[in-house]
């Protein structure tokens, strides 16, 4: 008979996930509105001088 060693939970492969993404857009103003009021993220930092913005997912 053939025995298959199965690893302990520990090691077993989580699922993958993402946990971040960079998007280089032309109007910073435009597009925090669009994920915040149509997809409904939220904002965590807003760009203002720094040129960056930093929105999470509700559910993350």
């Amino acid at each position: 008979m053939l025995k298959i060693a199965r690893q302990p939970l520990l090691f077993q492969r989580a699922a993958p996930q993402i946990s971040a993404v960079t998007f280089q857009v032309s109007n910073m103003k435009a597009s925090v509105q669009f994920y915040r009021d149509v997809l409904g993220m939220e904002v965590l930092y807003a760009g203002g001088t720094a040129g960056f913005s930093s929105l999470r997912a509700k559910d993350a």
